[in-house]
């Protein structure tokens, strides 16, 4: 006589809750490709112009950041 094989499966939790948000592998990921095809450097280079010299953050980091949100 065999007896049956009780299995124990972890239950995912799943978060409902309405906020905008990317997880942090997600945001690693997306930053590791934009630096991987070259995009941020270029993105400097054509966002130059639109830099004023004594800006803190670079107008191409600025919308970099602005697709992480």
């Amino acid at each position: 006589m065999s007896h049956p094989t009780v299995f124990f499966y972890p239950r995912p939790r799943v978060d409902v809750a309405e906020v905008p948000a990317a997880s942090h592998a997600g945001a690693v990921l997306l930053t590791d490709t934009i630096h991987a095809t070259g995009l941020a450097s270029s993105l400097r280079e054509a966002l130059g112009s639109w830099t004023k010299p004594l800006a803190e953050h670079h107008a191409s980091k600025v919308l970099l950041d602005l697709g992480h949100v």
